[in-house]
């Protein structure tokens, strides 16, 4: 019962907290995604911001340092290869706009 009033204060669902055994596992993935989204990574982010501000900034005086999570906001990497597609369509970014993304080098020149 404890388990559970923690897990609906936080807003994660009792399958996230190991208690469902029965968990239909065609939605399972979608309540990971939402319970990331809408409770770990906030969590994440408020105790990123108090790093920065209260460890780095008033403890060490380093005002220039920030601290943060990497792939935080990590999304799909198919949502993220149809995004960029769309854009390199429609002009929006380069390809060597879309590889530094990806964290690639340019595209060298082709001598010709």
């Amino acid at each position: 019962f404890l388990i559970r009033m923690i897990g609906n204060a936080f807003g994660l669902p009792a399958m996230m907290l190991g208690i469902e055994r029965d968990v239909n596992r065609n939605t399972a993935q979608e309540f990971a995604d939402e319970a990331f989204r809408s409770t770990i990574a906030p969590m994440a982010r408020m105790l990123a911001e108090h790093f920065t501000r209260d460890l780095f900034g008033k403890r060490l005086g380093w005002r220039e340092f920030e601290f943060v999570f990497s792939d935080l906001e990590a999304r799909d990497e198919m949502q993220e290869v149809q995004i960029q597609t769309a854009l390199l369509q429609a002009g929006v970014l380069t390809v060597d706009e879309v590889r530094a993304q990806r964290g690639l080098g340019p595209m060298r020149a082709s001598s010709s």
